[in-house]
């Protein structure tokens, strides 16, 4: 703490930013995973004195993950979470969906597509950083895992097996988990 100039930055230094690495970490391996590792963590590390390291390596083992891309990312660089959708195109009775980074910190993404008729589907798109997916989610509706995103590469690109014209909108993170730093263009309405 005697090294932050005021109040203010300590605070979202130590109390904000613990918060959002929880939060990040629920949207990555699941809710479900981060309240049982929170759990776990409890009992192996109340009353002793743990590191970051150990919070992490119980959520790994957890959720099976790899989660050191996130401590990297998240923990020791100033770098900012910004994805937003591209372009949306007609193919053969398909629609191809374009998800780029705009930011320099990769994460895995959900992509909740709804219709013109009100079904809704999820695609989440893992990290292949991560070495796996988030089984669970808090959406209630058809989830689909795609293709692990290659982290180093702008833009991802995904077939939906719909035409265009049956689509109303594209969401990323609809619930607003993720610490998108715009979030204005992680939506495209296609019809109004």
């Amino acid at each position: 703490a005697d090294h932050y100039n005021t109040n203010l930055a300590y605070w979202i230094g130590a109390y904000d930013k613990g918060k959002l690495t929880l939060t990040q970490l629920g949207y990555i391996v699941g809710f479900d995973v981060i309240n049982e590792s929170l759990k776990k963590y409890y009992q192996k590390w109340a009353m002793k004195h743990p590191q970051p390291k150990d919070f992490f390596n119980i959520v790994e083992k957890t959720s099976g993950m790899n989660l050191k891309w996130f401590q990297n990312d998240w923990l020791e660089t100033t770098h900012h979470i910004d994805y937003a959708i591209g372009s949306v195109t007609d193919k053969d009775k398909q629609t191809i969906v374009s998800i780029v980074n705009k930011g320099q910190m990769p994460m895995p993404i959900d992509v909740v597509i709804i219709y013109k008729n009100g079904d809704m589907e999820l695609y989440n798109i893992p990290l292949d950083l991560m070495l796996g997916h988030k089984k669970n989610t808090v959406y209630n509706f058809k989830k689909k895992t795609l293709a692990a995103w290659q982290w180093a590469i702008p833009q991802y690109q995904f077939t939906i097996d719909k035409p265009k014209s049956t689509i109303k909108t594209i969401v990323i993170d609809p619930l607003g988990f993720m610490a998108d730093i715009n979030v204005n263009n992680n939506i495209k309405e296609l019809i109004k």
